[in-house]
Order: structure tokens, then C-alpha cells, then sequence
């Protein structure tokens, strides 16, 4: 990051305009070179090349729309790495405007070099940086220091650049287009989704280069989601202040930082990732809450750098690179990083260059690859192992040439699913750290996928869920599918999953119990989840049917004409209850395998139906494990037995509980795991059921008892 220093008073050059020097050409297959001010309404096409001769701006109250898969290129003017000259391709959205840059995954939106020929991924050498501007956005929301003032204004000025006022002779709208800031954190600066910015980073003045995105004081009301920095010659995204919230950014290859902040941004950002390479880099993020010196600061000013990040990817230069640390913080900066991953660095995990004024909040992140034994690592205070662990992510693969090697996604077995996910409201909920679970959402519309780093892309199969429904003779076990993917349907005595490599299995398990009654009183339970768990979706019975259920004294609920006296009832999983049926009667409780299996047991009496695996001892039913003094009642068809266990011994015998048989436990309270163990039993009962892209119905014999479904993908 380099902060401006803006020592000279405004610079009024007013300008007498006609009403744009851009015009909405569209005709088809044209190349367009585009340069100046930008009023009304615009749209480029896919079909059009444009070309951004020089700084080109969509001034206050102008919209461009620019549909999927169109190419921006931006000139590089006359200035050299050495000797600056504004006349390179650059588009500025300015305080007003608004960008509609909706692309999609196939066919993103790219600005890029004049040079660059998007369709050879060989035509530039990497890494190729620097060669015309970037995208920058002025937007209205609250930044709080200027940096360049002590005086309390609202608003900065980009980067060196004079403060230019521009009048339109039209319609007299005047614009100062280099500002940014205001007091509406919810102004919009419009849209943009699968977007690639590849290349830019040309030097305006000394130390001063336009960022792949610069974001100066945008607002909530914008839509930034899948957005690229790739070969930028300063930082890949540069938070000036604002509020926008981001999620799916990419930041690749950038010199200076992957991500940085200033002046009070204060959005809320999920899924980032960026990768660096030792030929230039600074930090994976730079976080300023106030300007650095020799910038004014002004202590305390509102906004505070209060944003928020979670699921981060920072790969960094090496380990072996230097000037390269994950996480550097500077002036007030209190910003949160949760659930993130920070990787292969040549510096320390944690710099803050004004301990006590910048608190970071870093929770439930991991770090792994970085500079230790360093007094400059503020890890040992802000880093805390017990909530940020030293341990190898387990990234599938890390590469920084074109070999298609590069994989961010995480291995089977790596510990970020494992880590505890940190709460925060608005966010999506996923079940890893980082920014990739087993899918990786950058590839196919960025340049590192069109350039060949990421590994080629294989779509790996998704993970259904399961619901059942009853037939005559059979389940029906129903699904989304995808087209061409191909399922096996297997069947346990067992409910739990077992996963051989990097097979695909269904997110949840559905089955049956068969339970025969005889006339009379029953003493069963439910076994399985289905849908809320009323008693008319848990029980199909005869009329004259009638449920006790207990919960220190009986509720009774009767079926007669079809219908239950108490329609909102539950039969919760693990719960048991009486049934009295007019005549012996065959029944079948279907539903999903609770995924819920932790359960706490009151003192006193309990009427229970553990969900277990198979018949057995009450050993085998779940993790309920004897106390001493417990006394256990099952029902014989005309009272009951009781089994005390006394001394660490069940007498007069250990109690035998059937699958779907309840009985009553009386004793103290505990915790107990339902469904536990391993299993390796599941058993193939109908192959080559191949995807249509629409949802499955298969049917599924009943034979045994019990029995439990499961998907396994192809």
C-alpha cells in the first residue's frame, strides 16, 4: 500500500464538455475505443471489443451495463515504470454512477491489456504486470480521515490525482471525478459478479499505482461477488473506507499486497483467496484504520476499521521469501478474521505497528508455513493456539507456475473441517476454514483457471439428500440428481456412514422399522425422523388406535375416523410410548437417521426407545451407559420387569432391548450418544440408477426389520 499525502489546496478546472465523448454504440463485432465522460445510459456487448484509450469515466447518474463475456482492454499510454503519464486506460466509476457488470461463470467479464489475447493463455509471459490501469469505484459511503487535512470533511481525493471538476454543459451537473466519500453507507455503485480485472497496475506519479480494484468509500448497496486481481502491479483489492460487503474474491500474482484497507472500511467479506510469488509481494493483507505517516491521523475518527473476514485462503510467497507476512496491522485498526487459512509465508503470522491502539480480533483461523522465533510475530498474543492452531491445512496442492498444479481445496482428512465455526450473522454456514471446502468456486472464469494453474477441472459429484416415502411393499427413497452421474443404493442393518476415500456418499441416511404388535398395549418408540414429527407423519394405524405418551404422567391421543384427537402431538426421536391396537397389526416407521445424537436423560424416570444399531444388550444401545442404582422396566404384553443393576452388575440378568421396543429407565441424569460406531457393512441393492438432472424416486424393498439407505455417487 502507498497512502497519499495530499499537501495542495483543490485544483478547479472547470471544464466546458459536450454531453460525452462516449457514445452507445452497438453495433456488433465492432472494435470501440472509448475514452472521457460517460453520461446517460450505456450497454457494451459480448460481441464488441473495447478499448479504454485513456482514463474513461461513468460520471454521477450515468449507467453502463455490460453484458456476460465482454472484453475491456486498456491501453498503456506513454508512461514507463519510471516516469509516469496519466493517459493509459483506466475506468473510474464516479460518485452517482453505477456499472452493471453481471458475467457468469462460463462467460466472465475480463478487462485486461490492449495486448493481451484472451483466447492464448501463452501470449503474455508471467508474470506480466503493469501494463495500463484498473477498475476504480467512487462511492458515497463514510470514510473517516482524509489523511491529507485535520479539517472535517467527508470525502478524499484518489491517489494523487487532481481534484478535478467537470461540468456537463448539457444539463450544468457538476462532478468532482476524482472524490470519493460521503455519509450514505448504503449507496450503490451498482453490480458486478464474474468479473477478472488481469494486468494493471500502471504507475500515475511516484509511488502511485492504480490497484486491480480500488474501492474508495463504496457502499452496502453494491453488489461484489466473484471478482479476480490477477498480475497487478500494486495490491490486488484496496479498501479506501466504505462499507461493501464482498464474498468469492480472488487476488493472484499481485505486487504489493492481496488485500488491503484503509480509512475505516467497515464491510463484511466471506470467501477470499490469494496466492502470491516471490518475485514481488509485500503482505497477504495490510490494514491500516488511520493513515501512516507522514499522513495526518486523526485519533479516534469514525468509522473504525471494524470489518469482518471470514473463510479466507492467503497462500504467501514461500517460506523461504522475505518482507512477506500473513497479516500486518497498522494504524487503529479492529478489524475480525475468523475461520481463515494462512499459509506458506516468508514473514511472521501476526505484525502490528501500534500494539495496543490496532486489536484485531483472529479466531478459529489456522496457520501453517511462516516465520518463527521472531519478536516481530505478535502471534503469541493475538494468535492463541487454543483457538488458532499450528497445523498443516492440508491444501490439496500449492503451485505458482502454469503447470496445472495449483489446488486451494482441501484434503479428505484436513483439520480445517474441524475447526469450530465462528457465529457471525449474515454469513453463509459451511463446515470448513478457509476458502474452499472440496469445490473450488474459482475455477473456470478466472485467469488462473483460463492460464493454466488451477488443476483441470473435474466437477466433483454433489452430495444428495435423502427423503422416503412409503409404498406398498417398499421404500421409495427419493433425491435431486445430476445428469449422467450414476447412483448406487446400499442398505445397512447399521445407521451410521462409513466413507472408503474420496467416495461421494448421501448427506443424511433414511430407513425403516417393521414392527409387529400384538392386540392391545405395546410398548415401542420412534426410531426415525420424519418431517416434524407429528404423530400423524410418524404412525400409519388402524382406527380405534391409541397413543400414551409419558412425561412423568400419561397424555392419551386416539385415532378414530382417520384423524388423531391430538394432531400436533410429537413422538420425538429416542422417545418411547404405549400403543394400544384393536387387533395384532403390522406397522413401518419410516424416516431420516437423527443426525442429532446427543440426548439428556432428568433424573427419575424416563420412557425411552434408544435409536440403536441392532438388537442387544443395553450395553449396545447407543452410549447409554449404566449408573449405579439404575432400574430398568420393559413391558411383557401384561406388566412389567424390572432389571436393577446393583454393585456394577445387571441382576437378575442384563436387559435385552429389541430395535423399536421402549422401556422404562429410572435413575439419574446423564448425557448418552445414540447411533454411534463405525460401519462397514453397507450392501449394494440396486446399481446403475444413472441421473437425470431432476429428482429420483427408487424403490427399495422391505425385507428384514430394520433396514437403512444411503447414496453413494459416481
Amino acid at each position: 500500500m502507498k497512502m497519499k499525502s495530499m499537501k495542495f489546496g483543490v485544483l478547479v478546472a472547470c471544464m466546458t464538455l459536450l454531453m460525452s465523448v462516449l457514445t452507445s454504440v452497438n453495433l456488433r463485432g465492432d472494435t470501440n475505443y472509448v475514452s472521457g465522460y460517460l453520461y446517460g445510459n450505456h450497454k457494451w456487448v459480448a460481441t464488441n471489443t473495447y478499448i479504454l484509450k485513456g482514463f474513461t469515466y461513468v460520471m454521477s447518474n450515468a449507467t453502463l451495463d455490460i453484458e456476460a463475456g465482454t472484453v475491456i482492454k486498456g491501453s498503456s499510454g506513454t508512461g514507463t515504470s519510471g516516469t509516469a503519464a496519466n493517459d493509459f486506460g483506466c475506468l473510474f466509476v464516479c460518485r452517482g454512477g453505477k456499472v452493471n457488470a453481471i458475467g457468469s461463470v462460463d462467460k466472465p467479464i475480463i478487462f485486461t491489456a490492449e495486448v493481451d489475447d484472451v483466447t492464448d493463455s501463452g501470449d503474455l509471459p508471467f508474470p506480466t504486470r503493469g501494463l495500463w490501469g484498473g477498475v476504480v469505484l467512487f462511492g458515497n459511503a463514510r470514510l473517516n480521515n482524509a489523511g491529507w487535512t485535520t479539517n472535517n470533511v467527508s470525502y478524499d481525493i484518489y491517489e494523487g490525482l487532481p481534484d478535478l471538476v467537470v461540468t456537463n454543459s448539457a444539463n450544468g451537473q457538476v462532478d468532482f471525478i476524482h472524490r470519493y466519500g460521503g455519509s450514505d453507507d448504503s449507496d450503490s455503485s451498482g453490480v458486478y459478479k464474474y468479473v477478472s480485472v488481469r494486468h494493471g497496475g500502471k504507475k500515475m506519479t511516484t509511488d502511485k499505482e492504480i490497484n486491480g480494484w480500488s474501492l474508495g468509500a463504496v457502499g452496502r448497496g453494491t453488489t461484489m461477488e466473484y471478482l479476480e486481481a490477477y498480475c497487478i502491479a500494486d495490491d490486488g483489492f484496496e479498501f479506501f473506507g466504505g462499507s461493501v460487503n464482498t464474498k468469492y474474491l480472488v487476488s493472484a500474482f499481485n505486487d504489493d499486497d492481496v488485500f488491503d484497507t484503509d480509512q475505516g472500511y467497515n464491510g463484511s467479506n466471506q470467501f477470499w483467496f490469494g496466492i502470491q510469488e516471490s518475485g514481488a509481494k509485500d503482505n497477504g493483507a495490510e490494514q491500516n484504520g488511520q493513515p501512516q505517516p507522514p499522513d495526518v491521523r486523526v485519533s479516534g475518527a469514525l468509522p473504525l476499521a471494524n470489518y469482518t473476514v471470514r473463510n479466507a485462503t492467503l497462500i504467501g510467497a514461500g517460506v523461504g521469501s522475505s518482507a512477506n507476512d500473513a497479516l500486518r496491522f497498522r494504524q487503529e485498526n479492529k478489524s475480525r478474521w475468523y475461520n481463515s487459512i494462512f499459509t506458506d509465508f516468508g514473514g511472521v503470522r501476526v505484525r502490528i505497528d501500534d500494539d495496543g491502539t490496532s486489536t484485531p480480533d483472529l479466531k478459529n483461523n489456522i496457520f501453517w508455513g511462516y516465520k518463527v522465533g521472531s519478536n516481530e510475530d505478535y502471534g503469541g498474543t493475538y494468535v492463541s493456539s487454543n483457538s488458532n492452531p499450528t497445523i498443516d491445512p492440508m491444501i490439496v496442492s500449492i503451485s505458482r507456475t502454469q503447470d496445472n498444479k495449483l489446488d486451494p481445496t482441501l484434503k479428505v482428512n484436513s483439520p480445517a473441517y474441524t475447526i469450530a465455526q465462528t457465529d457471525v450473522v449474515g454469513f453463509d454456514v459451511v463446515n470448513f476454514t478457509g476458502a474452499f471446502g472440496s469445490d473450488n468456486w474459482a475455477q473456470g472464469w478466472t485467469a488462473l483457471s483460463s492460464d493454466g494453474f488451477f488443476v483441470e477441472y473435474v466437477p466433483q459429484a454433489k452430495s444428495p439428500v435423502l427423503s422416503v416415502s412409503s409404498a406398498t411393499t417398499a421404500l421409495k427413497v427419493n433425491f435431486a440428481s445430476e445428469l449422467g452421474r450414476t447412483y448406487t443404493i446400499q442398505s445397512s442393518v447399521v445407521p451410521s456412514q462409513s466413507v472408503v476415500g474420496t467416495q461421494v456418499v448421501s448427506q443424511n441416511i433414511v430407513g425403516y422399522v417393521r414392527l409387529n404388535l400384538n392386540k392391545g398395549y405395546n410398548l415401542i418408540g420412534n426410531q426415525l425422523n420424519n418431517g416434524n414429527n407429528l404423530i400423524g407423519n410418524v404412525l400409519n394405524v388402524p382406527d380405534g388406535t391409541t397413543v400414551y405418551k409419558f412425561n412423568g404422567k400419561y397424555s392419551a391421543n386416539s385415532y378414530v375416523d382417520g384423524a388423531w384427537d391430538l394432531s400436533t402431538m410429537t413422538l420425538p426421536v429416542g422417545e418411547g410410548f404405549f400403543i394400544n391396537v384393536p387387533s395384532a397389526t403390522t406397522i413401518t416407521l419410516i424416516g431420516e437417521v437423527s443426525q442429532n445424537n446427543n440426548k439428556t436423560l432428568a433424573n427419575g424416570i424416563s420412557l425411552l426407545s434408544v435409536p440403536m444399531a441392532v438388537g442387544g444388550s443395553l450395553t449396545d444401545v447407543g452410549g447409554l451407559v449404566a449408573n449405579e442404582g439404575d432400574v430398568v422396566y420393559q413391558w411383557t404384553g401384561t406388566g412389567f420387569g424390572a432389571k436393577e443393576f446393583v454393585d456394577g452388575v445387571w441382576s437378575p440378568s442384563v436387559p435385552s432391548v429389541k430395535v423399536g421396543e421402549g422401556f422404562f429407565l429410572k435413575g439419574s441424569g446423564r448425557s448418552y450418544v445414540v447411533n454411534g460406531g463405525n460401519n462397514n457393512s453397507w450392501k449394494v441393492v440396486q446399481s446403475g440408477v444413472v441421473g437425470t438432472g431432476s429428482e429420483l424416486s427408487v424403490e427399495v424393498s422391505v425385507v428384514d426389520s430394520v433396514g437403512f439407505i444411503r447414496v453413494v455417487v459416481e
